[in-house]
């Protein structure tokens, strides 16, 4: 009876410790512009101190047709007690057009020409290339204060906001 009682009180314990860990991936909605687009930031934070940050486009033009687009970088991170610090490195970023379904229209000008569609890829990924700054400075180095974190919900407060995060797989 004892050792049922004590791997119960163990196994409680693991979930327990499980639940309150930063590793892992947690993922927030940046924004959302009625379906034409939509950014989702995900963090994730491996042992011993990686960390990666992964942002993902995805648009609907009604011209274009349905695109999206990521920007991954990596990095390391820092937690002393409620205090979090993301190191992340551009240098390291990749952006990539993830998939792309084109409206009939869209198709056939890039079946026409197939410059268009690789200028476009291009104009697209340039774009996020040049936002890799902002995005170093509103996440990467900035200590954020750990608001709350549970099994699968995380609260950051930045200097100016508050960010929730849900747990993914």
């Amino acid at each position: 009876m004892k050792k049922l009682f004590f791997l119960c009180l163990m196994t409680l314990l693991t979930w327990g410790a499980q639940a309150q860990t930063l590793e892992g991936s947690w993922a927030t909605l940046l924004s959302n512009d009625d379906d034409e687009m939509q950014a989702t930031l995900v963090l994730a934070f491996v042992k011993p101190n990686d960390a990666a940050m992964v942002i993902s486009f995805e648009g609907n033009d009604k011209d274009m047709g349905k695109m999206e687009f990521q920007l991954a970088m990596g990095g390391t991170y820092v937690q002393h007690g409620n205090k979090l610090t993301l190191n992340l490195d551009k240098d390291s970023s990749e952006v990539e057009m993830k998939n792309w379904e084109p409206t009939e229209e869209a198709a056939a000008l890039f079946e026409q020409d197939p410059d268009t569609k690789k200028a476009m890829i291009n104009a697209m990924t340039e774009l996020l290339n040049t936002q890799k700054d902002s995005l170093v400075s509103a996440f990467g180095r900035e200590e954020m204060t750990i608001v709350s974190l549970e099994a699968d919900e995380m609260v950051l407060q930045s200097v100016d906001e508050k960010i929730t995060f849900k747990r993914v797989e």
